[in-house]
């Protein structure tokens, strides 16, 4: 009985092997060529997983930025300090100083640190008369302290060392400092310190 079983069973496995060798036959021969693919790939194919050196970086910047400092004769009253507290005088209170305060008399020319766009010319409480300029490079300059009347107006194109205005006493936050220049710099969006982009040796 066994016996009868097991032919049974390998008539029927013929049979279906009869039936379908052209299927089994293409099913062979795609694991066989799948295999082959495999082999060739991890032994001899190294060049397919090599990565390719990028080439050199292309200029984004081929006529770089030239920048001045914004008063001909820079004198230091208050320098740039993203974490150092520094006392406010006028506020009387310690605070940090992301600006830079420069000394100056009252109606000294302020000159436009690189060539650039106008953004904004506006009057403010705490900084007083402010002018605001974008760059290239993703660079803001900010001027702020001026005196009312200035020689800009928004959506004018300026020059490195143009005069845009005149450094006045129009910050209330900084009232009891003498006259001065706050001057603020920002790259893409956030202020960063103007020491790390202006030469400022002679002060």
């Amino acid at each position: 009985m066994e016996v009868e079983i097991k032919k049974s069973r390998w008539e029927a496995f013929k049979s279906f092997v009869k039936k379908n060798i052209y299927y089994i036959l293409i099913g062979l021969a795609v694991i066989t060529l799948a295999v082959v693919l495999a082999i060739t790939t991890t032994v001899g194919g190294k060049q397919n997983t090599e990565v390719v050196p990028p080439g050199p970086d292309e200029p984004t910047n081929t006529n770089p930025i030239e920048i001045v400092a914004p008063l001909e004769n820079i004198e230091l009253l208050k320098d740039y300090s993203g974490t150092d507290l520094m006392y406010n005088a006028t506020l009387k209170q310690w605070e940090a100083h992301k600006a830079i305060d420069f000394k100056a008399e009252d109606g000294t020319n302020v000159l436009a640190i690189a060539d650039g766009t106008v953004d904004q010319v506006y009057k403010n409480y705490t900084y007083g008369t402010v002018i605001v300029i974008s760059h290239t490079d993703g660079l803001k300059s900010v001027y702020s302290s001026l005196n009312e009347e200035t020689n800009v107006k928004a959506g004018d194109t300026v020059t490195a060392g143009a005069v845009i205005g005149t450094v006045g006493k129009t910050a209330n936050n900084e009232f009891v400092d003498q006259a001065h220049l706050r001057f603020e710099l920002y790259k893409d969006n956030t202020l960063v310190d103007p020491n790390e982009y202006i030469s400022l040796s002679d002060k």
